[in-house]
C-alpha cells in the first residue's frame, strides 16, 4: 500500500482534465489534450444512443466542434467518456472534500485513478511512499474498490485546501532594497532611509527593485481575481484565442501591413530608432521570427514605457474594426472582466501556488476598447 497520494501538477492550458486523465492512464503529458479531445468527439459520433444531446448538452455536430476547441474546458461528460475509453474508474476529489466517481460499475476495469479538482483546475493524484517518490515508482492506477486510496485522496485534498487558503491571504508586492540590506516600500521611503541611516563612504545611493510575498486583507476584492468566475473571460497569449495579440488577424496601420497585433507591437518598440530592424519585424513570416528580429535592435524607444499602452490600444481598435467577425466575439463579452493569462507582468496575470501577480494591462486595455465600441453603438 502507498503511504500517501502526491499531486502531480498538470499544465494550466484549458486542457487540464484531458491531460490529467491521460497522464493517469498512459503516464505522459505529451499531446494528451488534443488527442483525448478527439477521442471524446469520436465517441459522441460513434455512440449517439449513449452520448446523445441529453448528455452532451448540444447536438452532436456542435459538440464535436466544441470539444475539439482548445479553449473549452472539459467537465463531467468528458470525465465519463475518458474513463470509459481507458476502462478505468475515475475518482475526482475536490478541495472541499466532495468525491465524484465515473464509470464505477463497468466490467473489466483496469484500475481506478484519482484527480484533484481545485474549482478551476485538475491535477493528477498518484500513490507514493514519500514526497521524494519518482515518476518511475509512483502508482497512477489503484485497485478497484481500494478504500484506503480514497481516504488518502481525501487527506491530500484537505492538505492542499489548507495550503490554498493560506496562500489566498498573500500577495506579491514590489519593494526597494538598499545596498545595506534594508527593505523599504518605494523610492520616497528609500530617500528617507538614506537621510536617516548613516552608510559607508563607498555608498552609491542605489537600490534594487525586489518582490516580496506579504499578507493581505482577506476582504479586499481588488487584490485577487477569481479566474474561474463566470464573470471573468480569460485567455492565454497564443494564436488560438481571438483576444490574443498573437491571433493571426492582419492589420493595416498608417499604410503599413502587419500579420498580427504582436508584429505591430514589436515594430513599434524600435521604429524611428532602428528602422531596418523595424522593417524586418514588420515583414517577419512568424511571430517567433519577429521576436528574433527584434532581438537585434540596438535599443528601443526611450519613451516606450510611457507610450506602449496607447500603442496597444490603437492596434486593438484597428484589429477589431478591420475584422468585424472578431468584433462580434469581443462585444459578446460585455459585462465580463477580461484577463490575459501571461507571465509578462505588465501584459497579464500569472498565478503560482495560489498567488496572483501581474497588472493585466492587455486585459484592461481590451476592456476599454470593448466598452468604447459599445458606447459608440449606443449613440
Amino acid at each position: 500500500m502507498m503511504d500517501q497520494l502526491l499531486r502531480r501538477t498538470i499544465p494550466n492550458d484549458h486542457s487540464c482534465l484531458f491531460t490529467a486523465i491521460g497522464y493517469l492512464a498512459e503516464g505522459t503529458f505529451v499531446q494528451q489534450g488534443a488527442k483525448l479531445r478527439q477521442v471524446c468527439a469520436d465517441m459522441a459520433v460513434a455512440d449517439p444512443d449513449t452520448f446523445g444531446e441529453w448528455r452532451l448538452g448540444k447536438p452532436t455536430a456542435e459538440y464535436t466542434a466544441w470539444v475539439r476547441n482548445h479553449f473549452n474546458w472539459g467537465g463531467e461528460t468528458e470525465a465519463y467518456m475518458l474513463a470509459t475509453h481507458f476502462k478505468i474508474e475515475l475518482v475526482i476529489v475536490s478541495l472541499e472534500g466532495m468525491v465524484l466517481k465515473y464509470n464505477s460499475d463497468a466490467p473489466d476495469l483496469q484500475g481506478r485513478g484519482f484527480l484533484l479538482y481545485t474549482g478551476q483546475h485538475y491535477d493528477a493524484l498518484v500513490g507514493a511512499q514519500s514526497e521524494e517518490t519518482t515518476v518511475a515508482d509512483e502508482v497512477r492506477l489503484h485497485p478497484v474498490g481500494d478504500e484506503d486510496s480514497e481516504l488518502l485522496a481525501l487527506a491530500a485534498a484537505k492538505v492542499h485546501k489548507a495550503e490554498r487558503d493560506f496562500r489566498a491571504t498573500q500577495r506579491v508586492v514590489k519593494k526597494m532594497k538598499c545596498e545595506c540590506g534594508a527593505i523599504v516600500d518605494d523610492n520616497d521611503a528609500f530617500q528617507v532611509h538614506c537621510a536617516e541611516v548613516e552608510h559607508g563612504d563607498d555608498f552609491s545611493y542605489m537600490c534594487d527593485e525586489i518582490e516580496v510575498v506579504e499578507s493581505m486583507v482577506d476582504d479586499d476584492p481588488t487584490l485577487k481575481i477569481d479566474l474561474s468566475s463566470d464573470n471573468v473571460m480569460t485567455w492565454y497569449n497564443g494564436p488560438q484565442s481571438v483576444f490574443s495579440n498573437f491571433y493571426p488577424s492582419a492589420v493595416t496601420i498608417d499604410g503599413k501591413d502587419f500579420a498580427t497585433v504582436e508584429h505591430y507591437w514589436q515594430y513599434s518598440k524600435v521604429v524611428g530608432v532602428d528602422d531596418e530592424v523595424a522593417e524586418k519585424i514588420r515583414t517577419a513570416e512568424t511571430i517567433q521570427k519577429a521576436h528574433l528580429a527584434g532581438a537585434y535592435a540596438a535599443k528601443i524607444r526611450d519613451d516606450w514605457d510611457e507610450v506602449k499602452a496607447q500603442v496597444l490600444k490603437v492596434a486593438l481598435v484597428v484589429k477589431f474594426d478591420q475584422h468585424p467577425a472578431l468584433k462580434v466575439q469581443l462585444l459578446a463579452t460585455a459585462g465580463k472582466q477580461l484577463v490575459n493569462i501571461d507571465s509578462d507582468k505588465w501584459a497579464g496575470i500569472s498565478e503560482s501556488d495560489g498567488i496572483q501577480t501581474g497588472n493585466n494591462n492587455v486585459g484592461k486595455i481590451l476592456t476599454e476598447v470593448r466598452d468604447e465600441f459599445i458606447a459608440q453603438a449606443a449613440e
